[in-house]
């Protein structure tokens, strides 16, 4: 159905959008056929569970109207019986007989499918009622609606910090900001009061709301904190105002007021453990520079500050586990790091920015790990993933821009980087603490990723991107589903599939060589979450559909760092393609054994078409005459049988691969012996070896596979072999003269016609192993025409060895010599045909012996007649007349209804 909707999707795609619509409209239909097909196996999974009601048609019913009426007739001949048994006990009663109304007929749905009336309840007496009911006060009332799904984490801290407490309150503040703010502007419009009176009694109302929202803080906890965030925000617009707009100010102590203000307001959050007023403490404070600046200050001030800033919010990390004000603190840090990099950066800054760069990266690495320390009850160990991945991916971003012109340093951070994070978790897991060891394997994680930079980024910086970011896609993977959480997935599929965009976009991979070892960490790396995908529960279909991608995405950058090694630059051609049959044989024995060691059973799915890949590569890369190669070819063979084996692989197209494979390499390896020879060996050379799995097929050795898999050998692979080979030696009966040198030419004893004569005894012996003896006597038939070609040839060949007529590439001969041997060679072939045909009481082939003789007939009149001697027409003809008596005597037509013989 899926196969059928994208075709569908692709036309109609096409036709309402032209060319353009084709890519979109195939894959819309395809994935509609993939729903429609999903759910008609759902049901019919159901109907097979018994979920769903299957209709059972009534007996003698076939239409939905002859069922209802059967059902009627059986209620009213119901309606009666009882009628009848009522009627006694109402006349001892001297009552009157109940009037029985009919019953109601539930007319059946659309699949004649019934519902059954429920049944009537039993009589209840009082006592047993007042009993029931007694028994259901006294069991637990049970809520019948389903639970309430868990709110998002992001979504839960955006609403608790917005709607968190009094919302009625925070309401009222932020009004009452806005009006302290139009009642300022008011007095400032009509100089009602001096300016620095105005905006001091507005500072002095945000700080008495502060001081009263503290005393209420017991009382009244959610009306207290919006009170003091309403002051505290009173208190920055004064001093902004005070500064920006009136110039009452100066910078620095403007500087000076707004850090006192958020280390006012950081203080009241950890005494009152009130994460509102710590991310409006923190928020204000890293603003002020940038409120109170004039555009000529120094980075290494404002980095200064943000650097006391970050220490405080990591000594309230300390104490408590606040994850919004966390990630306020890191997104204004790295966001105006950032900003201020692309608008002010100079080369002469690099060093003074990456101490402070250094110094911000440790401070995000301590509160990520003070937050997973300092969780509540059971949440200890949390791992805060945002700060966990996107503190290394935030500064290998920035690190990159001021090192991007000094690979070597970009190198050596990411070594320190590295033992940052190992140091780290190696601390983690010398306190034996049970709830810090995913912390700890996140942390090993990230610097193992992040150490495997250094090398790209020292030679060129070569796939850095790539490889950044498959390392940071491989643990967001790994701790979503450690964590079971589905936004921490999805980053890690996104940055995978940005990293696979990085490979795609670079053009000059095959030019190094160093890139091999990074193209290969990065298959690793999609393995790895390809495993921890395959071995989680409750994943939903897509998230295994992405495993199996990324399973894909792991072997084909695996083949493409192999390739990446085996270069035909290295050498000759010959050389490259033994080094990359050497290559699969190592992969099919190195991965089968990983995958059953480690019990990844995706990662057993590349050896498992071990087979196909030898094909696709024996299509493009076969005609290597060296023996180097032939011997690679047969370890890659014997070691791509091995998965097979190992894992009982049953699959027919698999095996009949194995075979087209071995015949490939087996007639490379004639072309290899027949290299210098004469055209005969050459035919011979090529088609006796190719017969080697047909063979196998025949004997059904060894037991395994050839003897286990019978049918996928001889019915897929032996006879489309045969036909192939039988096709290369009809060309060579019209192409070769058959040249046995050094050896004398002995007609039916050269090379090509015993090359003919073993094709024929391969399909004879596999004609004899089929079940049907229908298809035995096609094969036997197609034998026969394949002898009688083959004679026909050897009668040229003999007439040009023995009889000096020159042989001409395929062309018809014309001498009157091979005209006459061809005349009686038909004739004897159609007299062996209709006797055989007699005796077996087949009309078939008798019928085509005599179409032989017809055309033997015709070509004596029409071409002999004329073009032989006096000699050879005479002997032509009357061995032919002599054939056909005794075809007329012994072999007459089987009657039309005989039965053949058995």
């Amino acid at each position: 159905m899926r196969w059928l909707g994208l075709l569908a999707g692709a036309v109609l795609g096409s036709a309402v959008f032209d060319a353009e619509g084709l890519f979109a409209g195939a894959i819309f239909g395809f994935l509609v056929g993939y729903v429609v097909e999903r759910e008609r196996r759902r049901m019919r999974e159901l109907r097979e569970r018994g979920s769903l009601p299957v209709a059972v048609p009534l007996p003698g019913t076939t239409t939905l109207e002859q069922r209802l009426e059967a059902l009627t007739l059986r209620v009213v001949s119901l309606e009666r019986e009882l009628a009848a048994l009522r009627a006694p006990a109402a006349s001892t009663l001297d009552t009157p007989a109940p009037v029985i109304e009919p019953l109601a007929v539930e007319a059946p749905d659309e699949r004649g499918y019934v519902e059954p009336e429920a049944a009537s309840p039993a009589p209840v007496s009082q006592v047993e009622e007042q009993e029931r009911f007694e028994q259901a006060a006294r069991e637990p009332m049970i809520d019948p609606r389903p639970p309430a799904p868990t709110p998002d984490p992001w979504v839960e801290a955006v609403r608790s910090f917005v709607f968190g407490g009094n919302t009625v309150v925070r309401a009222g503040v932020l009004v009452l900001t806005v009006g302290v703010g139009l009642l300022v502007k008011y007095a400032a419009e009509n100089s009602i009061l001096p300016l620095e009176l105005r905006l001091g009694v507005a500072a002095m109302i945000g700080l008495a709301l502060v001081v009263l929202g503290y005393r209420l803080r017991t009382t009244r906890p959610g009306f207290a904190t919006a009170l003091q965030g309403g002051g505290v925000a009173a208190m920055y617009l004064v001093t902004f105002f005070a500064f920006y707009a009136y110039h009452l100010l100066p910078g620095a102590l403007t500087l000076g007021l707004l850090v006192a203000i958020a280390a006012f307001s950081t203080i009241l959050a950890v005494v009152q453990d009130a994460v509102q007023l710590a991310v409006f403490g923190a928020i204000g404070g890293f603003l002020a520079p940038l409120l109170a600046s004039t555009g000529g200050g120094s980075h290494v001030a404002l980095f200064s500050y943000y650097a006391l800033l970050n220490a405080a919010i990591a000594g309230s990390a300390l104490y408590r586990s606040w994850r919004l004000l966390n990630w306020t603190g890191f997104l204004f840090t790295f966001g105006v790091a950032s900003a201020w990099g692309a608008l002010k950066y100079e080369p002469a800054h690099m060093f003074s920015s990456a101490g402070f760069l250094a110094l911000f990266f440790a401070f995000y690495v301590l509160v990520g790990t003070l937050f997973a320390l300092r969780r509540p009850g059971e949440q200890r160990g949390a791992i805060d993933t945002t700060l966990t991945f996107g503190t290394p991916l935030a500064t290998l971003a920035l690190a990159g821009s001021l090192f991007h012109e000094q690979p070597m340093y970009l190198a050596l951070w990411c070594v320190g980087m590295a033992g940052v994070y190992l140091a780290v978790a190696g601390l983690l897991i010398a306190r034996k603490d049970q709830a810090l060891r995913a912390l700890a394997q996140a942390y090993i994680a990230v610097g193992v990723g992040v150490a495997t930079l250094a090398i790209p980024f020292a030679l060129e910086n070569a796939l850095g991107t790539a490889l950044a970011w498959a390392a940071e896609a491989t643990g967001l993977v790994w701790v979503g589903l450690r964590q079971q959480r589905l936004r921490t997935r999805v980053a890690g599929y996104v940055l995978f599939s940005a990293a696979v965009i990085s490979l795609a976009l670079r053009h000059d991979l095959g030019v190094y060589r160093s890139h091999a070892p990074f193209l290969a960490l990065i298959a690793i790396g999609a393995w790895f979450a390809s495993a921890c995908i395959e071995r989680a529960l409750q994943l939903r279909d897509t998230e295994r559909l992405l495993g199996r991608v990324l399973l894909v995405l792991g072997f084909v950058l695996w083949l493409g760092a192999w390739h990446v090694v085996i270069t035909p630059g290295s050498g000759a051609l010959h050389h490259a393609l033994a080094l990359r049959l050497g290559a699969h044989a190592l992969d099919m024995v190195a991965l089968e054994w990983l995958g059953l060691r480690l019990g990844f059973q995706g990662l057993r799915q590349y050896p498992r078409y071990g087979f196909a890949v030898l094909l696709a590569l024996s299509l493009v890369a076969i005609d290597a005459r060296d023996g180097w190669v032939h011997f690679a070819w047969a370890v890659a063979i014997l070691a791509s049988y091995w998965p097979l084996y190992r894992q009982l692989v049953g699959a027919t197209a698999l095996h009949a691969i194995s075979a087209w494979v071995i015949a490939i390499w087996a007639v490379d390896l004639g072309s290899l012996l027949s290299s210098g020879l004469a055209d005969g060996w050459q035919v011979a050379l090529h088609v006796v070896p190719a017969l080697l799995p047909v063979a196998l097929a025949v004997t059904a050795r060894p037991a395994w596979p050839f003897g286990e898999h019978t049918r996928a050998y001889r019915l897929w692979a032996a006879l489309p072999l045969l036909a192939l080979i039988e096709l290369g030696l009809l060309i060579a009966q019209a192409a070769s003269n058959g040249d046995a040198a050094p050896l004398p030419y002995l007609p039916l004893l050269n090379p090509l016609d015993l090359a003919q004569l073993f094709w024929l005894a391969a399909l004879i012996a596999l004609a004899r192993t089929a079940e049907l003896e229908k298809r035995r006597n096609v094969a036997y038939g197609v034998a026969g025409l394949a002898l009688f070609v083959a004679l026909n040839g050897a009668i040229v060949r003999t007439a040009h060895h023995w009889g000096g007529v020159p042989f001409r590439e395929f062309e018809f001969p014309t001498d009157p010599l091979v005209q006459g041997a061809f005349s009686i060679l038909w004739t004897v072939s159609a007299l062996i045909a209709m006797l055989l045909a007699n005796k077996r009481a087949l009309r078939a082939p008798w019928m085509a012996g005599a179409g032989l003789l017809a055309v033997v007939v015709g070509k004596l009149f029409l071409l002999d007649l004329d073009g032989l001697s006096s000699g050879l027409k005479i002997v032509t003809f009357l061995a032919v007349g002599v054939l056909l008596l005794l075809i007329g005597y012994f072999a007459p037509v089987p009657p039309a209804n005989a039965e053949p013989a058995r």
